[in-house]
């Protein structure tokens, strides 16, 4: 005998979950596709601007060279504070949902 488990086997998912699954895989999408732009933004500018991006910024840096190194860093910060934010804010909206529709609430 197995004692592997299904996932056929499971049940259903609650709303709750299922509400809170939906939103972040959209943050995610989101935060993705803003991040691929960026990353796809600097090589575009590299052929078309290929002057302006040689253009030295900061310690005989490049803005090229500022954009795919210091700049994807920051986004990517950026990227996992606003998901973050998301999660958490949702966690706590959910948190206070829960304590205030629990079984005994208000006796």
């Amino acid at each position: 005998m197995s004692d592997k488990i299904h996932y056929k086997d499971l049940p259903p998912l609650d709303s709750a979950i299922v509400n809170r699954m939906s939103k972040e895989i959209k943050i995610c999408i989101w935060l993705f596709i803003v991040y691929a732009f960026y990353l796809f933004i600097v090589p575009i500018l590299n052929f078309n601007a290929p002057d302006f991006m040689k253009t030295r910024i900061w310690g005989g840096m490049s803005l090229t060279w500022f954009l795919t190194a210091i700049g994807a860093k920051i986004m990517a910060w950026l990227i996992a504070a606003i998901h973050v934010y998301f999660y958490t804010k949702d966690f706590y909206i959910s948190e206070t949902y829960d304590q205030k529709t629990a079984k005994g609430a208000g006796m």
